[in-house]
């Protein structure tokens, strides 16, 4: 599954094929906005959680965010029902079914999304390829690359609206480097 959140949000599923051959390209297909745009608590879940550290939130966290003024019980029980949304209409998949994972460990509950192989986000995707160029610059090597790579991944993401001026801010002209 993929999400862009860089512009216009929107979820994309893969399509399975039988067999695909060795450096074939995946194929996705956008989710119609219909199938997940009346459903506001379970976006929200998912939203905060892509905002996490390690896609990860208690479910105190996340009640927090998403109701901060609702009774307890309430918003529990309104934090279950956009989980189970979730998982069975917005993130299922057809081998795994769901990427929403619930892990309980000492009375704490805890809802976690899976990293960026198997739910790939634009953004970390972006930022990925903007810490590869500034690592290889900081060593001295070419970045060009890198730098041409993240300037791609930010106009497929972006309006097109932005132009290659926009873009080309993207690249620092001081590469913070460790002493």
């Amino acid at each position: 599954m993929r999400i862009i959140t860089l512009g216009e949000f929107a979820l994309e599923r893969l399509v399975p094929t039988p067999s695909r051959t060795p450096g074939e390209q995946a194929h996705y297909v956008r989710v119609e906005r219909r199938e997940w745009s009346n459903r506001g608590p379970a976006m929200a879940l998912l939203k905060v959680l892509l905002c996490r550290s390690n896609r990860r939130a208690s479910r105190d966290e996340l009640v927090e965010a998403i109701w901060p003024e609702h009774e307890a019980i309430n918003a529990m029980h309104a934090l279950d029902s956009a989980a189970s949304v979730l998982r069975r209409h917005i993130l299922r998949t057809g081998e795994v079914g769901s990427l929403l994972l619930t892990l309980r460990s000492g009375g704490e509950t805890i809802f976690k999304l899976p990293g960026q192989q198997r739910l790939w986000v634009d953004a970390d995707a972006f930022l990925t390829l903007v810490s590869q160029a500034m690592r290889a610059e900081c060593r001295g090597q070419n970045s060009s690359s890198w730098w041409t790579s993240t300037s791609k991944t930010a106009a497929w993401a972006w309006p097109k609206s932005y132009s290659s001026l926009h873009l080309r801010r993207i690249r620092p002209t001081k590469t913070p480097c460790a002493a």
